[in-house]
């Protein structure tokens, strides 16, 4: 259900053998925030594994909640609401796990600051220059 969905909104050039890789990269990449356990492996197949080998350390709140938002972005992504799915989803998320008392659930404060506002405009460093140059001429 939820793969054929995810393979809809592939482009062409993801559904090649790379771009197929680079999407499983990203999805076990992932797949400590949706489960809540951290494996301390060295890469994301690895951590995957050790994932399915530590089950006991999976926090099921965590696994609940972000099953729920997935099930309802499918869900959604077929209705009037598709264009907003996303947003209803995690908004009712959002709003679900404080009022379950799920404290397990890492919040987006528990990972980083969130800013009060907008930063400051500043000029780029020019120390970066060189480093980037190559990089941005591929893209070019």
């Amino acid at each position: 259900m939820g793969s054929s969905y995810i393979s809809q909104k592939e482009t062409n050039e993801t559904t090649s053998p790379v771009g197929s890789g680079v999407t499983l990269l990203i999805t076990l990449g992932q797949l400590d925030n949706l489960t809540g356990y951290s494996s301390d492996k060295a890469n994301k197949l690895t951590q995957a594994l050790d994932t399915l080998r530590h089950l006991g350390g999976i926090d099921l709140p965590t696994l609940a909640i972000g099953s729920i938002t997935i099930v309802l972005i499918v869900v959604l992504s077929r209705t009037r609401l598709r264009s907003l799915g996303m947003v209803v989803a995690l908004a009712a998320a959002t709003v679900l796990v404080p009022l379950i008392g799920w404290d397990s659930v890492a919040l987006v404060r528990d990972l980083a600051e969130i800013p009060r506002g907008l930063p400051a405009p500043v000029l780029p460093s020019l120390s970066a220059f060189f480093g980037l140059l190559i990089p941005a001429l591929s893209l070019a």
